[in-house]
């Protein structure tokens, strides 16, 4: 790839944030990636990831049959499992044109434009260094929550995980105490964005603390829907709006007041002996979260639960 090739981590794992099983984001910037925008780009980008995936092959980093290359999505991927000796993850790599001044570049809607995965995944390091408690062990449980109900794939219309970062952003910016008790701020979460008037009100934390606006004051919302959609503004690259990706938005808030009613009633199936109300809302027998932010999380929804009605009204 030239000795100008760069490798970087990104994405939810990039951060802290990421749950055990889930993708790992690569990013090779090179000065092969073909920001020329014609007939030959085509090809180019192939040649460029087969190469890649060949010298992947060659040194072993492959688990056997289970690289994919797809040169003609919208964001060229190469999709694999990293060999046993290299834990077995499953590995997304996408590409970007590097410059001599490091900043990285791509084709999009057939004009080069700058990459901003690296500076979200520097937002969001700045948001858990804000919310070092709350926020982790917020984003874990409704991951794991979304993923369970097959939610979580913004690719099948489901709540992506940067979309969930900045609703938790937001849901925690509003919130009277430093440190909320974690299990209120889960119930209160789930209710409020279960509840949320996405008909008129949208996210953007660029334009005050709460985090709301109403939509006719986003200049960034350009597909308007006669449904409720879900608008969230890109909180590095200002122009776009990551919530568009959520069409099945009605699935994702009635799972979220369904849950909101287990957790308040204590009415869900019990899963976990050790975790009783938190596992009553997902399983976390095979979940792989760390013990420390289950029991941490735990605690708190137990305390909730027991507050009953006064604390459901908060």
């Amino acid at each position: 790839l030239t000795s100008e090739a760069e490798v970087h981590l990104f994405g939810s794992r990039a951060c802290g944030l990421g749950l055990p099983g889930s993708d790992l984001d690569l990013l090779v910037g090179t000065p092969k990636y073909p920001l020329d925008i014609n007939d030959n780009r085509a090809s180019k980008m192939k040649r460029l990831m087969y190469a890649v995936s060949n010298s992947l092959i060659q040194h072993k980093v492959v688990a056997a049959q289970s690289l994919v290359i797809i040169p003609r999505a919208r964001v060229p991927l190469i999709k694999f499992k990293s060999a046993d000796h290299l834990g077995k993850f499953q590995c997304d790599i996408s590409f970007a044109h590097v410059k001599n001044d490091s900043k990285l570049f791509i084709v999009m809607n057939r004009k080069a434009t700058a990459h901003v995965g690296l500076n979200a995944s520097e937002w969001a390091r700045t948001q858990v260094e804000e919310f070092p408690e709350a926020l982790p062990a917020l984003v874990m449980v409704m991951k794991l929550l979304l993923r369970q109900n097959g939610l979580g794939d913004p690719a099948e219309g489901g709540l992506g995980g940067y979309s969930l970062l900045n609703m938790a952003v937001a849901h925690l910016r509003q919130q009277e105490e430093q440190n909320p008790d974690l299990g209120i701020l889960l119930s209160t979460f789930l209710k409020k964005f279960g509840t949320f008037p996405y008909d008129s009100m949208c996210l953007s934390l660029n334009d005050n603390d709460s985090g709301e606006i109403r939509q006719e004051k986003a200049w960034w919302i350009t597909a308007r829907s006669m449904s409720p959609q879900l608008h969230i503004q890109d909180p590095v690259n200002v122009g776009h709006d990551i919530g568009i990706p959520t069409w099945n938005l009605a699935g994702v808030q009635k799972m979220f007041l369904q849950t909101h009613h287990s957790l308040s009633q204590g009415s869900g199936q019990v899963t976990s002996k050790s975790f009783p109300l938190l596992s009553s809302i997902v399983s976390l027998t095979r979940s792989g979260v760390p013990k420390r932010r289950i029991k941490k999380i735990s605690g708190k929804v137990k305390k909730f639960v027991h507050r009953g009605t006064k604390s459901t009204a908060r």
